[in-house]
Order: structure tokens, then sequence, then C-alpha cells
């Protein structure tokens, strides 16, 4: 390899090296902290019966009482009738199940159909089931007192819901439907909208019915005479919630892309099961048709490329998207009060108290299930339903007894001492446990270490997990009667093993390369050494100089100071050249040293950044270079006349280089090139020969001879004529 090229290698990875470290963290080894504080941070982990407060606050959730673990994948709907009664209306066999005051549950109605999408309850406490595909509206007294209430003919009916005047509108798909049934059956079309779907309906206390449409995300508002009026267009594909707030606003979720709207999920399912009436007939009783009908997951667990809203919207049609969870559909609402809502989300079923501002507090978290529905008890407690698998659930209004936190991994970046545990709180007349686990793998796994308690000292834990890049803190809360235990703050501290650096790359440059110093200008007094490796200052051309840079590199980012040493190749021993250098490169007069072929050690050390006992030094030797500042000797000259011509001979031998150039001048009229007797000049000892015509006068000759490092030598001879 040419020293040039091994120069533009060297650069080549400099530079390579310099991108890769300005992706990282800049620190030395020392004790560094990480703290989660936030509701984001602690959002971040994964809790069993946790809830993560607004401003981030972690706690022991609310209670959970089951009320129904049923075979169902889904439970589409719930209602409670002034009896306390419960009713679910599932998929995908098409059961409403009741769920009496007592707890016990049993199926109270099973349809032909697949899905019962939407229930109702009228002024006279009658159940009011739609079913879907190619479904009725059943008005239910039990599964063997059923009537068909209304058979709109359409493909879906996704919502119920009576007005004060006990009136029953009907929202339906594939035609964009809302019909309107009087109490005495009586039906007509009240509204047929441009879209595929209506999703969903609700109506406030001064009689104005709201609906959600999709393919085009519209919420409308109907005045008390029908006429319809679009309150807000969402631009995404599908409404497909909404609830009231008591000060009037209107809140609603939303999903889709709304440059893809006649590609909506829905449609996509609608194209895929069919619309012959042969597929109609057969969807009650096929196999395919059934699994083809498992439709909503793939509406409720939407993929990570759509967007996702909730907005609120003012009685002016005014609207703010205030949902801070992009990666979540909101799947179900339900109003509280002025304060705000509560909102069921994402795969996974989190329930969140949202506030009219958009501040979140999670009540529950990770319950493997989404949250398809949510209503009240009568005794104004949460009632939960569940998808995938169908469950159903009362939210208590006391804490559980016993909650589980486990924090996100923390990324030390580097294999670390774990030190302490700090904590803000309050334990009051509960308990809090921390236990940590660590390991070298970004997911914990099998390969991390166990579930180690953090031993109390003080107002503060130590940590006894063993030294990996990664950490995992968990805590136990455990509550009183009166009182849950509060975490506000969790700080870990730790330091990262300090390792050793190394030199990856030594370049000597050419001799008569010189490297001019700089003045380092901005760096602090006191701060010794540098972290990463430095350009080369401007070159020049110095005779005799040699200059000589390197590539280090420190794990943990640590100042380093450099020592230079040189040896030569006939000898076994080490001369200091330079000591203590805060620079990557060195530049020093050769003439110093003797003639011959010499290596460099170049040594670092990082221990300006590490206490004395913790300190590494590595060392690298360059290959072998030459030292050359003599220039070639000239020797053996002979001058014989002949037929009438000098017959001029030398030698030229060089030690240590090959040579470039020989010249020749004659009574200094100007030098010459010439060629060896082999007519190539390649090697370190050359002959020449050289015919001259002959003069009675005094000839007087110069020969110059230069080497490959550009080494010179001048000898004068002087011959007579005749």
């Amino acid at each position: 390899m040419t020293k040039a090229k091994e120069r533009q290698e060297g650069y080549m990875k400099k530079i390579i090296f310099l991108m890769m470290i300005l992706a990282l963290p800049l620190w030395a080894v020392k004790t560094r902290f990480r703290t989660q504080e936030t509701r984001l941070d602690f959002a971040a982990g994964k809790g069993t019966h946790v809830s993560i407060l607004r401003g981030g606050k972690l706690v022991p959730g609310p209670a959970i009482q089951p009320l129904l673990s049923s075979v169902d994948p889904y439970i589409w709907h719930s209602v409670v009738n002034r009896d306390g009664d419960i009713f679910l209306g599932t998929g995908n066999d098409g059961l409403v199940y009741r769920i009496d005051s007592n707890g016990d549950s049993s199926i109270f109605f099973n349809a032909p159909e697949l899905e019962i999408f939407a229930l109702a309850m009228d002024h006279r406490n009658r159940l009011y089931a739609a079913s879907s595909p190619d479904g009725k509206v059943y008005r239910l007294r039990g599964s063997q007192n059923a009537e068909v209430f209304f058979d709109p003919n359409d493909r879906y009916i996704w919502s119920l819901v009576f007005d004060k005047s006990g009136n029953l509108f009907v929202a339906t798909g594939e035609k964009a439907r809302i019909y309107k049934i009087l109490p005495n059956g009586e039906s007509e079309i009240f509204f047929e909208g441009d879209h595929k779907h209506i999703r969903c309906l609700i109506t406030d206390e001064q009689g104005f019915l709201y609906a959600g449409s999709s393919g085009s995300g519209y919420i409308y508002r109907f005045g008390p005479k029908g006429e319809p009026f679009v309150l807000y267009d969402t631009q995404l594909e599908e409404v497909n919630t909404l609830a009231i707030c008591r000060k009037g606003e209107i809140f609603a979720g939303a999903f889709g892309d709304a440059a893809a709207q006649s590609k909506s999920v829905i449609q996509r399912l609608q194209k895929e099961s069919g619309d012959s009436d042969q597929e109609k007939e057969n969807s009650k009783s096929s196999e395919v048709v059934l699994s083809r009908q498992s439709i909503m997951p793939e509406m409720f667990m939407n993929a990570g490329s759509q967007q996702n809203a909730l907005f609120r919207i003012d009685r002016f049609g005014h609207a703010e998207d205030i949902w801070p969870f992009r990666d979540e559909t909101v799947q179900a609402i339900m109003s509280v009060d002025s304060s705000g809502i509560y909102v069921g989300a994402g795969a996974s079923g989190n329930l969140y108290h949202l506030s009219r501002e958009g501040e979140a507090s999670i009540l529950l978290q990770g319950r493997d299930a989404f949250i398809s529905h949510l209503t009240y008890t009568r005794e104004r407690a949460i009632l939960v339903s569940t998808s995938n698998m169908g469950k159903c659930f009362r939210v208590e209004s006391h804490p559980v007894d016993k909650a589980v936190f486990e924090s996100e991994p923390i990324d030390a970046m580097e294999t670390s001492d774990w030190g302490n545990l700090d904590w803000r709180g309050n334990e009051g007349e509960g308990r809090i446990e921390f236990y940590t686990r660590s390991g070298n793998s970004e997911e914990p796994g099998q390969t991390w270490s166990e579930w180690q308690p953090a031993v109390k000292e003080n107002t503060v834990y130590r940590i006894t997990s063993p030294s990996f890049r990664f950490l995992q803190w968990k805590s136990v809360l455990y509550s009183s009667q009166t009182f849950q235990p509060v975490i506000d703050k969790v700080t870990i501290s730790f330091q990262e093993k300090n390792l050793p650096p190394s030199i990856s790359t030594i370049i000597i440059h050419e001799q008569g390369e010189y490297a001019q110093p700089e003045k380092r200008t901005g760096s602090n007094p006191d701060e010794k050494g540098i972290a990463f490796p430095e350009n080369l200052p401007s070159m020049s051309q110095k005779k005799g100089y040699r200059t000589v840079d390197w590539i280090f590199s420190d794990p943990n980012a640590d100042r380093m100071i450099f020592d230079i040493a040189y040896q030569r190749r006939s000898s076994g021993f080490w001369h200091l050249l330079a000591e203590a250098l805060e620079v990557n490169y060195y530049s020093w007069d050769t003439a110093q040293m003797a003639d011959g072929h010499y290596r460099l050690k170049i040594s670092a050390s990082d221990h300006c950044s590490n206490p004395v006992q913790n300190t590494f030094r590595r060392e690298k030797t360059s290959d072998i270079f030459l030292v050359d500042n003599s220039g070639p000797m000239i020797s053996e000259f002979d001058a014989a006349f002949k037929d009438q011509n000098w017959q001029i001979s030398f030698k030229v031998h060089d030690e240590w280089s090959y040579l470039t150039r020989i010249e020749y001048s004659v009574d200094a009229g100007g030098w010459k090139l010439l060629a060896p007797v082999d007519q190539i000049t390649d090697a370190k000892t050359e002959w020449f020969e050289l015919d001259l015509a002959a003069k009675k006068n005094v000839k007087s000759i110069a020969v110059r001879a230069t080497d490959r490092l550009g080494n010179m030598k001048v000898s004068h001879y002087s011959i007579k004529g005749d």
C-alpha cells in the first residue's frame, strides 16, 4: 500500500469515526442519573392495577369486579335497565347476555344473525337489539318473547338511540341512513347521506340528534324538524364514537386517512364479505363468512399508519383535537360531567380519564383486550365491556389492595454499576416496595437477572442488581383501607464502567511534511486532553521534519493524553519523543535522529477523566518508517581521453533511499539529466557513463544526485584537455 493511499484511508476512517460518535451522548465516566416523573415517563412502563394520574403520579388503581367472561370474542354494546340488570350485545354468535343485580349471567336472546352491534332501552324499560349483517331491530322480553320491531333491509345496523319523545333512531350502512321509528312502530327515512355508513348516534338534553359518519368523517347535528347540519368535518375516514358533556360540548373519536376515504376499513370488509343474494343467504351458516364477520378488530386495533383523534367540539362547531396518544384508536367514550370524559382506547385496553383540556389520567392499563363500550351501572359505577376476548367488569370506587408497576428499561448506553434508587411520594398508611433487574438486551427476558429487592438505606434504596447496560425497576404498592400510596418521581443513579481506550490507526506522513501547531481556543483551561480526534492543522514543507497523527476512540468519551516513544529497528530500546500531548498529531525534526529505520509507539491514557485506580493506558506501534537526511554518495569517478573524447564514468550510491534523479553540468553551463547505464534510475546504486568532446582548456564537471526523500549531494571534478 502506498503512503498516499494509507493516508487517504486513514482520513476516511477518521471521518467515519467522527460521524459515528456524533450520534452518541458525550460524557466521560461520572455518576449519572435517570429520572422518571411525568405521565409520559410512567406510561412507557407496564402496570397491573396501576393508575397514572395527570401530572405524573403512580397510585393503586381502582378495584375490578369481573361480571362476565364469555366465550364470545366480542362484546359490542351494553345497556343497564332501571332494575340494574345489565345487557350485553356480542358477536360472533349474535347473543345478548343478561347479568342480573345479583351478578348471575344468562343468555337472554340468540339472534339468527351473527352480530349484535347496538342495544337500547326505551322509556318503558324494554330492551331493543340491533343485529347484523342483514339484520333487524328486535324488541326483547327474553329468548321466548322476541319480536321484530323494525326491518330496514340494510346490510348493517350500527347504533340505536331514543329521544325524549320515545322515538327510536336507527343508524345503518351500507346506505348511510338514519331511520326514525315512532312509538307506534311507524317508520320513515330520517336522513340519507352521501357516505357508506352512519356509525354512531347520540341525543342531548335539548333533543338534538347527533351522528358520526364513515367514508367521510362528518359529525352531523339535526334540528328539531330533522334538518341536517354538518357540525364538523374531521378530515378523517370515520367517526366511530360520540359523547356529550354537561356543558353541551361534543366529544368525537375518529380515525383513518382522509386521503383514503374510499378505501375505509368497512368498505373493504363489505367487499370481502360479498354482496350476492347467495352470499347473504349463506352468511348465517358459512364458517368462511363467519370468519369474515370478525371485522371490528381491524377497526379498533388500527394499523400504525392511520391517524387517531379525539375532538372536542362546542355548539358553534369550533373543534380541537385533544387526544395525546397518537398510536391508540379511541374506541369508546363516556361523559363524566363538565370536568371531562372517560375514554377506552388502544389494542391493550387502556381506560383514561380525559379533562376538557386533554389532560389525561390512565385509570386502567394493559388488560390485553380492547375496550369496545363504556356505560354506567345503576349505582353510577363504570361498566367496561371488552373484545378479543369478550369480557365485562365493573370499576369499583375503592382502590385495589395491591398494584404492580414495571418501568420502561433504562439504557445506560454502556455496562454500568448501579447506585441508588431515590423516590418521591407518600407511603402514608400503605406500603411501597422496590425491586430491580438488569441485563444486556433491550427487552427484558430470560437472559436478565432475577428481580432483586432494593435495600432501603435511610431515605433511598440501594440497587443490588449486577452491572449490565439496561436496568428496570418495579414498584409494588399496597393500599390501606383509608390511603393510597403515591409515587411522584423515581431517580436511578449509575456510573458506567470505565473501559480502555484504543488507537485504531497511526499515519506516518512523508518526510518533509510539517503540521503547524494551532493555538487551541474555547477550551476550559482546567480540562486537559481531548475526547475525540481532531483534524490536522494546515501542512507545509519543512526539510527534515516528520508528522504523525492517529485515530483513537474511548467507549466512555474520556479525555485522552498521549505519549510518543521511538525505537530504531536495530535497537531494542524505546526513547521518549514527546509526552503529555493534548492533540492527536505531532511533528518533529528527524535531523536529531541518525539515519535508519524506526517505528513509533503511541500511548493513550484516560487519567484526566478518571480516578487513579480506574485509569487505563493503551498503546499501538506504528509500521516501520525511514529517517534519511543524508544525500547520495558519488564515487569512483574516472575520466579517460580516447578518440578526441573524454569518457567519464562514476558510481552513485545511497545507503537508505532509492535514487530518483542524476544530473551533470559542464563549466556551469546548466544542469542536464543523465540516465544510468541500465537506462532506469530505480536502485540505491547506479553506474553512469558520459562522453564529452575534448578541448585543450580545463573542464569543470559537477554531478548532482537526488534520492527519493529529496536529499541531494553535489560533487565537483576537473579534467584537462590537450
